[in-house]
């Protein structure tokens, strides 16, 4: 004899994920609000080395608890950086999309004026914030790049005052126009994102498959 199938009853809903899974998928989307959580957590990593740090104080390993703050304070502005990099590009896209939309759209009727409007506010709310972002990258990078052009010029002018040739100063001094290079170069690359655009290739003359027969 043939079984009759059991009715089922409603499924029950799936528990929602826990709260760390939910923070290891938004790290991990690529967004700007993935990069500010991991950015946050770096900060608060870096804050934890300078209490180690402070705590190493008189002890023979306090040289490396130290290098291990400098190293923490660097990784967390390079991860700044990116943030405001990934949140300019959003930027960008946004004020492009809708500047496009306000062009394409005519602006007869009340309606058409009301959405060119609301595109007109989006456009000036990303350039306002593109600016803001900006100010804040160039606030964070200004002692990151003025301290090695400071080194670099102290190390010049003690060589030229010392009359000698010393390869300790020239060193300093190429180490630190190395690494002012390095952050000038980054900051440019974080403020000046470049978001990539789809090029559509023009349609050209059909290409002959087979030979012309006589």
């Amino acid at each position: 004899m043939e079984r009759t199938p059991t009715p089922k009853g409603p499924q029950e809903a799936p528990p929602p994920p826990r709260f760390w899974l939910r923070v290891w998928a938004i790290m991990h989307r690529g967004d700007s609000a993935g990069w500010l959580l991991c950015t946050t957590l770096q900060a608060l990593l870096a804050l934890g080395f300078i209490g180690l740090a402070k705590l190493c104080e008189g002890y023979p390993w306090e040289p490396q608890a130290k290098t291990l703050v400098i190293v923490a304070i660097l990784i967390t502005w390079c991860m700044a950086l990116r943030t405001i990099r990934v949140r300019l590009v959003e930027l960008v896209i946004l004020a492009h999309k809708a500047s496009r939309a306000i062009l394409s759209e005519a602006a007869d009727t009340g309606l058409e004026k009301l959405k060119a409007s609301l595109r007109g506010h989006q456009v000036s709310y990303a350039r306002q914030s593109m600016l803001y972002l900006r100010i804040i990258a160039a606030g964070i990078t200004i002692p990151f790049f003025v301290l090695p052009l400071f080194v670099a010029g102290v190390s010049v002018t003690l060589f030229y005052l010392q009359g000698a040739v010393d390869g300790g100063f020239i060193s300093l001094a190429l180490v630190s126009a190395a690494m002012a290079l390095v952050v000038g170069t980054y900051f440019h690359w974080s403020i000046l994102p470049q978001p990539a655009v789809a090029r559509v290739r023009k349609p050209g003359p059909p290409r002959m498959r087979g030979r012309a027969t006589a």
